[in-house]
């Protein structure tokens, strides 16, 4: 099905193919095209692997359905931002999805991920294997919905983080922490603060437009640096950031079974109300009395071990 979906805005055919024929293949590619977003739920974006029959999920079909988007809206079938929507629905689920070796409620292990999956929970079909093939089908989809989605806003910007997450995880897992690397804190243009280690990124706070004194906040740690003070130190971090751009709340979005975003929150020692919308956990956080952080730009970090840290505020 993946083949039959094209990516220019029409089917010109070209020389002696004729007008039925063309009209053929756009109907095929709008078809299939419509296959995988009408039987994907918006809700985690888990492609069925056949229909009409009752399916499980296939995250091979999942990284066609990923490509699709983009060219759905290349040919103009669906919006730009009805494409982010869905595919930050998938990409939110997959990083946040249970990592294990074994039992029934696990949905990959170590950035690999079950070849099939319960199209409801996400959780492993009975006793299917961690599928490489597979794994990487998926990842393609992943992969170009992080080069496709190259804009500023916070759903895209979201995007690409996840899906470098999620690629980082299969391609490189960590599991041994250098910790005279753990607190070192970058401050990078765009709203940005990022956690690296040399010139690798492991963590990353970014901070959408500010709306009503209210700004978005998409939060991102390594799995291999995780519980390690990042993420307490990012969202902090963000919240200054935030503040100095007029700010009065940030606010975070997650799904229900994430519960390191809540003990985040917590840990942080900032004012935070927790809320559940729907599968989703929204976390404000009151940013009010915080000294504003401003951007320190790259030209001036220093070339040693304190290198783009937070000039003194």
């Amino acid at each position: 099905m993946a083949l039959a979906l094209g990516g220019c805005s029409s089917n010109s055919g070209g020389p002696g193919v004729s007008p039925d024929t063309v009209a053929f293949l756009d109907s095929l590619q709008h078809k299939t095209f419509n296959w995988f977003w009408d039987l994907t739920p918006a809700s985690n974006g888990l492609t069925p692997d056949r229909w009409p029959t009752p399916s499980f999920s296939s995250i091979a079909a999942v990284g066609f359905a990923l490509t699709g988007y983009g060219i759905g809206v290349e040919r103009g079938w669906i919006t730009r931002q009805q494409a982010a929507d869905r595919t930050l629905a998938t990409l939110r689920f997959f990083w946040t999805s249970a990592q294990d070796s074994a039992g029934p409620n696990t949905t990959g292990y170590r950035g690999f991920y079950y070849h099939f999956l319960d199209m409801t929970t996400g959780r492993r079909f009975q006793t299917v294997e961690l599928s490489t093939i597979d794994t990487s089908l998926l990842l393609g989809g992943v992969l170009f919905a992080q080069s496709y989605f190259t804009g500023s806003d916070t759903s895209e910007k979201e995007i690409r983080a996840l899906a470098d997450s999620i690629y980082r995880r299969y391609a490189a897992p960590l599991t041994r922490i250098d910790d005279r690397f753990a607190r070192r804190l970058l401050l990078a243009g765009n709203g940005a603060l990022v956690a690296a280690v040399g010139d690798e990124v492991v963590g990353i706070a970014s901070i959408g437009i500010c709306e009503n004194a209210v700004a978005e906040v998409a939060l991102l740690v390594e799995d291999g640096w995780q519980r390690q003070g990042l993420g307490t130190q990012l969202l902090s971090g963000a919240a200054r950031l935030a503040r100095g751009q007029g700010a009065s709340e940030v606010v975070l979005r997650s799904r229900t079974h994430n519960p390191a975003l809540m003990s985040l929150a917590s840990a942080s020692g900032l004012r935070a109300r927790i809320k559940l919308d729907g599968d989703t956990v929204v976390v404000t956080v009151g940013v009010e009395g915080l000294k504003p952080l401003t951007m320190v730009p790259a030209a001036t970090a220093r070339p040693d071990a304190t290198a783009g840290q937070p000039a003194p505020a």
